[in-house]
């Protein structure tokens, strides 16, 4: 199964759009700043392919890079539109990734564990019978760790508010 990081893409246009700043980017050419116009360029196929299958009403994209505006458009939604913006703990989260990502502190390959130890040594639900523990179900170690992409992704197979057992 491939995994979209469209999603994340969005999330973080959305954030530039949203994100307070001290002065406002200047726009210029994609090139200027090492970015392809001819790539940028398919973003609004790409969003209004989502618009007509109802994926979504409307998105605004921009994408600035080093202080430079290189791609501001609208699909679908009109001039001074307003956005409702909810749970930004992802977005800004995978902002904070993708810069320590740019800074090359970290790679999406790195195990969770390599920053947060007790991630090491998962352990994930089996179908093979009950637990030899005691509990109410039975693990098996995981095959892999956990990766900062899996993350990002969200296919690492954690999960909240779920009760097993």
């Amino acid at each position: 199964m491939r995994h979209s990081r469209l999603p994340l893409t969005l999330a973080l246009a959305l954030l530039l759009v949203a994100a307070p700043q001290a002065r406002s980017p200047k726009p210029g050419s994609p090139e200027s700043v090492g970015m392809s116009s001819q790539r940028l360029g398919r973003i609004k196929m790409s969003m209004q392919a989502m618009i007509d299958s109802k994926e979504m009403a409307g998105v605004e994209t921009l994408v600035a890079r080093r202080g430079i505006l290189v791609h501001h458009e609208r699909t679908g939604v009109a001039d001074g539109a307003l956005f409702g913006i909810a749970s930004m703990t992802k977005p800004v989260t995978s902002v904070a990734i993708m810069m320590l990502l740019e800074e090359g502190k970290l790679l999406l390959s790195d195990p969770v564990s390599r920053f947060i130890p007790s991630f090491r040594d998962m352990r994930v639900l089996s179908a093979d019978g009950p637990s030899t523990d005691g509990d109410a179900v039975s693990t098996v170690p995981a095959r892999r760790p956990i990766t900062i992409d899996d993350l990002l992704t969200h296919t690492s197979g954690l999960v909240y508010g779920i009760s097993v057992g």
